[in-house]
């Protein structure tokens, strides 16, 4: 172990979070916590997150955030290694892992990592702009709960996430609660890409709402795009909003993937196989701009007047209102208490905001 390790780990420049890291990795067991004392901005890449005994490694932004300075990867977690990464910004990273060298520009997962009420915006890399999942033979699993992936952008693949499958391992993505806005791609999936070269690749994703993801090269999805070279690459949507807009290509693409409906889907043009009989596959969801919505940590997409999202859920479908209590700001799912859920991340809190809203009535004057 390093030299004067001692918990409380509270970094508040570069080099105190990366001898946090090397002592949290050094430890023995238990649950291990760093927690931001103040916004950081990296000179390089941060230490890996490596330890094969620890019950997991948890770093707590705090609300602060960590800006890469386009200077390499933000984070990066190691084979065998189960981390927590949560209420943080990650920003400006540019991705220095992974075979080609510049994969996952604000994260590269190996091991088991969840990350949650985060945002990860800006950063920039070949493969997953935002985050790479790279399977291992133990596999790698990541789990993305009530948090934003916007803004992010990949020169070939996988805008906002790469999930990677290879020979021996498993590579599986989950998703709750979770929007991924304006992510690009240059060759396919603006918001995820999933592929298996020999491995599995899958994606189960629910309640989630991609909107105006871009494929640069108008064909490769720009939501989502599916392919498997060996092995076998899923995704597996429920209560989810695909759309991308005009001009960003299709919403999704399957050349040698599959997409599976397990219901209440919405998605813009047809594009991503939606099957079950109360999936939408082919509508305008009526999304209000992306912003942070009380009471939010996260930006997210309200649902405008008459969206066809709002209120199709019935109680206990896709863990409405039982395994799902609550959309990506924390709000109640469903609501009212005992109604149908929203599709997408965001639950509207008020069932008709046009008859709510307050009136003003001001006294006629007649000028005589």
């Amino acid at each position: 172990m390093p030299p004067n390790c001692a918990p409380p780990y509270n970094p508040a420049t570069a080099a105190e979070l990366n001898y946090a890291i090397q002592c949290v990795n050094a430890t023995s067991g238990g649950i291990q916590r760093i927690t931001l004392a103040a916004d950081i901005k990296l000179n390089g890449p941060t230490t890996p997150f490596d330890n094969l005994i620890a019950d997991e490694l948890v770093l707590d932004g705090d609300g602060h955030t960590i800006d890469g300075d386009f200077r390499g990867t933000v984070l990066t977690v190691t084979e065998g290694t189960i981390a927590r990464f949560t209420d943080i910004r990650l920003i400006n990273g540019q991705g220095n892992s992974g075979p080609g060298s510049n994969w996952g520009g604000a994260v590269y997962n190996r091991g088991d990592l969840t990350i949650e009420d985060s945002t990860l915006s800006g950063n920039l890399a070949d493969r997953g702009g935002a985050i790479v999942n790279h399977s291992s033979s133990t596999g790698a699993r990541l789990r993305l709960l009530r948090s934003t992936l916007s803004g992010n952008a990949a020169m070939i693949a996988g805008g906002g996430i790469y999930n990677l499958g290879v020979p021996g391992g498993t590579a599986t993505v989950e998703m709750e609660n979770v929007t991924l806005s304006g992510n690009i791609a240059a060759a396919g999936g603006g918001g995820l890409y999933n592929e298996s070269q020999g491995g599995n690749a899958t994606a189960e994703i629910r309640y989630a709402t991609f909107g105006i993801n871009t494929s640069s090269d108008k064909v490769g999805g720009g939501g989502i795009h599916t392919t498997a070279s060996g092995g076998v690459s899923t995704v597996t949507l429920a209560a989810s909003i695909i759309f991308n807009g005009t001009g960003s290509g299709p919403d999704c693409a399957t050349p040698s993937g599959s997409i599976i409906s397990n219901g209440y889907n919405l998605a813009g043009d047809g594009s991503c196989d939606l099957t079950s009989a109360n999936d939408q596959p082919a509508v305008d969801p009526i999304l209000m701009p992306l912003e942070l919505n009380p009471p939010g940590k996260t930006a997210t997409y309200a649902l405008g007047v008459g969206s066809p999202a709002l209120n199709r859920i019935p109680p206990a479908a896709t863990g409405c209102g039982t395994t799902t209590t609550t959309d990506q700001r924390g709000a109640i799912r469903p609501m009212p208490a005992g109604d149908k859920c929203d599709i997408g991340a965001y639950e509207r809190q008020t069932k008709n905001p046009e008859v709510n809203a307050r009136l003003l009535y001001l006294p006629m004057v007649i000028d005589r």
